[in-house]
C-alpha cells in the first residue's frame, strides 16, 4: 500500500509540473521573444494597406459592433470571424464585404456603435430593417471613421443608412432605393461625403443632411422620392455638386437654415413643387444648375439673404423661373438664363440685385435693343414684384454675344502632371466652334463637348505655377466670346530632409527612431519602406518608430531606410539613409539562449521529476 505522506508528495509534484506548464506557457504566448535576445515588445500594428483580403460570401443573422462592448461583438471579437479583417488602422481598416443581411422586420441589419476605429463595409446586401425610429439597412452610431461603397441598402422598412455622430465617413458608390423613410440619412455628423450613389424611390427624402456641417454631396443620383431629392437642413459650409434630383414629389433640393453652402453643377427637373428651395438660408451660392420644367419655381429664396444665383439655367417653369420672396434681401443674381417660364422672374425682397454693375441675365422676354451693339440691352429690364427690382445691364441675345460659363476647373484650383478637366457653359442659340488656349492664344484646341479633359500633352509642355484657361465660342455670323479660369500646376515634389537616422548608425533589434522634415505646401501622405518597396508602411507623423516586427525581419548589414511624400497634385519625393544592423551573439560573454529553448528546458525537467516519481510509486 503506498502511503499516504508519499502520495501526498507525488500530488504535490503533479501539481506543480502542471503549474510550471501552465505559467511558463502563458508567458511565452503572451511575450513574443526574439530567439537571440530576450525582451518585450510593447506594440505592433500592420501598416500595409495590401494586405486586405477579398473575402468569400455570408449570409448573416443581424448584428452590432460596439467597441464599448454593448453589442454582438467588439471590432477585435469580429476580427477573429471569417467574415471580417483588418486591424482599424488607417491604413489597414476593419473590413466587412460581400455579406447579405435580412433584417427580418426587426432592428437594423449592420450596426456600428461606439468606434473611433477605421472601418470599411463593401459590397454588403442589406434588406428588410426594421420600423424603430433609427432602424436601418446599415446604422453607424458614434462611429466615424467609416467608409460605406458599394452596398445595396435597398427595401429596408426606415433608412437605407443612417448616420448620426459619426465624423470622417464616406458613403459613396451605393444604391439606397425604395426605403419606407430616406434612403441617406445624415445627422450631426461632420466632414462626411456622399458621393456617387443612386438614390430613388424612398418614400420620404432621398438624401438627408440634419445639423451636419463641412460636408459633400456630389454625382448622385436621386429621382422619384416622396418628399424631397436631396435636403440640407441647419447644416454649414456644404458643397452640393453634381447631382440629378428630378421628379421628386417635392423639392429637387432643399436648403433649409443652412448657410454658407455651395449648390454648383446640378440638375433639378421636373419636381413638383420647386427645382432648388432656399429657406431661411444666408451667404449661399447658387451657380451653374439647371431647374427647368417644374411644377412651381425653377429656383425659390424664401427668408434668405446675401446669397449669389448666377449662370443658372432656368426654363420652362410654371409659375416662376426665380421667385424671391419677401424678407429675402441683398440677394445677387445674374448671369442666369431664363426661357419659356410662365413668369421669368418675380422680386418681393429688398435691395435684391439682379446684375453686378457690368452684367445682368438672359431674358427671352426682354422687348429692348442694343443700339451700340455692345450685348448689353440699352434699357433695363423690369422684374415683376413689390421688390421693384431690375436688371440694368440685360443680356442681348440677337446673336452678336455669346456667354461662356466655367464651372470647372474651378478658380486656384491645384494640378499635377494630369490635365484637369473642365466643364462650361455656353449661352448661344447659333453655335459654330469652342476652343480653349492655354498659353495666351499661342495654340488654339478645338473641342465639340462641353465637358472633358484638356489636352495631355499640351499641359505636361507648360511650366508650373499659374495657368490661365481661357474658352471661346463663336456664332454663325463670327461674333466671339470667352471666358477664362485661372489655376494653378504643381509639379514641384516634396523636399525630405531626414534627421533621424544618421547615415551609417548601428542599430541592433530595437528599431531605430525617425526624425524628419518635408517642405511642401501641399502635402498629401508619407510613407516609408525597408525593403526596396515591397512593403510600404503610411506614417502621420513627422517623429516615430519604424515597424517593429518589419525591423526583426531584416538581415544584419547594412539597410536603406527610404521615406517618400506625396502632394495633392500627385507629384512623389523621397529621400533614403544607409544604416547597419549588428546583432550581438552574447551579453556580458554570456550566451543568449531564447525564452522558448527555457521553456522546452524546464518542461523537460518537469517531464523528467515526473516519470522518477512514476518510477518510485511502481516499486
Amino acid at each position: 500500500m503506498i502511503n499516504l505522506k508519499s502520495k501526498k508528495k507525488q500530488n504535490i509534484v503533479r501539481v506543480l509540473f502542471l503549474l510550471v506548464l501552465f505559467f511558463v506557457g502563458n508567458y511565452y504566448m503572451a511575450n513574443p521573444i526574439n530567439s537571440k535576445v530576450n525582451r518585450e515588445i510593447n506594440s505592433y500594428t500592420l501598416t500595409n494597406v495590401d494586405i486586405l483580403r477579398t473575402s468569400g460570401h455570408w449570409n448573416l443573422a443581424p448584428f452590432v459592433i460596439d467597441d464599448s462592448g454593448g453589442g454582438d461583438y467588439t471590432w477585435e471579437e469580429a476580427s477573429a470571424e471569417t467574415w471580417c479583417s483588418g486591424s482599424g488602422t488607417l491604413e489597414e481598416p476593419y473590413l466587412i464585404e460581400n455579406v447579405t443581411v435580412n433584417g427580418g422586420n426587426l432592428g437594423s441589419c449592420i450596426t456600428i456603435n461606439n468606434s473611433a476605429k477605421y472601418f470599411r463595409i463593401e459590397n454588403c446586401t442589406v434588406f428588410n430593417s426594421g420600423v424603430g425610429t433609427y432602424d436601418a439597412g446599415i446604422r453607424l452610431d458614434h462611429a466615424g471613421n467609416g467608409t460605406l461603397i458599394n452596398n445595396n441598402c435597398s427595401f429596408n422598412n426606415r433608412y437605407g443608412i443612417f448616420i448620426t455622430y459619426s465624423d470622417n465617413t464616406t458613403v459613396s458608390g451605393n444604391t439606397a432605393n425604395d426605403n419606407h423613410h430616406n434612403g441617406i440619412y445624415v445627422r450631426y455628423s461632420n466632414k462626411t461625403t456622399v458621393s456617387g450613389n443612386t438614390v430613388n424611390n424612398n418614400d420620404a427624402q432621398g438624401i438627408y443632411l440634419y445639423d451636419s456641417d463641412n460636408n459633400t454631396v456630389s454625382g448622385n443620383t436621386v429621382n422619384n422620392n416622396n418628399y424631397h431629392g436631396i435636403m440640407i437642413y441647419f447644416s454649414d459650409n456644404t458643397t452640393v455638386l453634381g447631382n440629378t434630383a428630378n421628379n421628386n414629389q417635392d423639392n429637387g433640393i432643399l436648403i433649409y437654415y443652412s448657410d454658407n453652402n455651395t449648390i454648383s453643377g446640378n440638375i433639378a427637373n421636373y419636381n413638383s413643387f420647386n427645382g432648388i428651395y432656399l429657406y431661411d438660408s444666408d451667404n449661399n451660392t447658387v451657380l451653374g444648375n439647371t431647374a427647368n420644367n417644374n411644377s412651381y419655381f425653377g429656383i425659390y429664396l424664401c427668408f434668405s439673404n446675401n446669397n449669389t444665383i448666377s449662370g443658372n439655367i432656368v426654363d420652362n417653369n410654371v409659375i416662376y423661373g426665380i421667385l424671391v420672396s419677401s424678407e429675402s434681401d441683398y440677394n445677387l443674381i445674374y448671369k442666369n438664363y431664363f426661357n419659356d417660364n410662365n413668369i421669368n422672374a418675380y422680386d418681393s425682397g429688398t435691395d435684391n440685385k439682379w446684375d453686378n454693375g457690368t452684367i445682368g441675365n438672359y431674358w427671352d422676354d426682354y422687348d429692348g435693343v442694343d443700339a451700340n451693339d455692345d450685348g448689353i440691352g440699352d434699357t433695363p429690364y423690369l422684374i415683376s414684384g413689390i421688390g421693384e427690382g431690375q436688371d440694368n445691364y440685360p443680356i442681348w441675345a440677337d446673336g452678336d454675344d455669346i456667354v461662356i460659363t466655367i464651372i470647372l476647373p474651378l478658380p486656384n484650383s491645384i494640378f499635377g502632371l494630369d490635365a484637369p478637366n473642365y466643364q462650361i457653359t455656353i449661352d448661344e442659340v447659333n453655335l459654330d466652334t469652342i476652343w480653349y488656349t492655354l498659353d495666351g492664344g499661342g495654340t488654339n484646341y478645338t473641342i465639340t463637348s462641353l465637358t472633358g479633359t484638356l489636352n495631355q500633352l499640351a499641359w505636361e509642355a507648360l511650366s508650373g505655377g499659374s495657368i490661365t484657361i481661357r474658352f471661346y465660342a463663336n456664332d454663325s455670323t463670327g461674333n466671339v466670346g470667352y471666358a477664362a479660369a485661372t489655376v494653378e500646376k504643381d509639379i514641384s515634389a516634396p523636399v525630405i530632409t531626414i534627421i533621424f537616422p544618421l547615415p551609417d548608425s548601428i542599430f541592433g533589434l530595437v528599431a531605430p527612431n525617425y526624425n524628419i522634415t518635408i517642405d511642401e505646401v501641399n502635402l498629401d501622405t508619407i510613407w516609408y519602406t525597408l525593403d526596396g518597396g515591397g512593403t510600404n508602411y503610411t506614417i502621420t507623423s513627422l517623429t516615430g518608430t519604424l515597424n517593429q516586427f518589419a525591423w526583426e525581419a531584416l538581415s544584419e548589414g547594412s539597410i536603406t531606410i527610404r521615406f517618400y511624400a506625396n502632394d495633392t497634385a500627385g507629384n512623389i519625393g523621397f529621400t533614403d539613409v544607409e544604416v547597419i544592423i549588428e546583432i550581438p551573439e552574447d551579453l556580458d560573454g554570456v550566451p543568449i539562449i531564447s525564452f522558448g529553448n527555457y521553456y522546452v528546458l524546464f518542461a523537460f525537467i518537469a517531464t523528467l521529476s515526473f516519470i522518477i516519481l512514476e518510477k518510485r510509486k511502481q516499486k
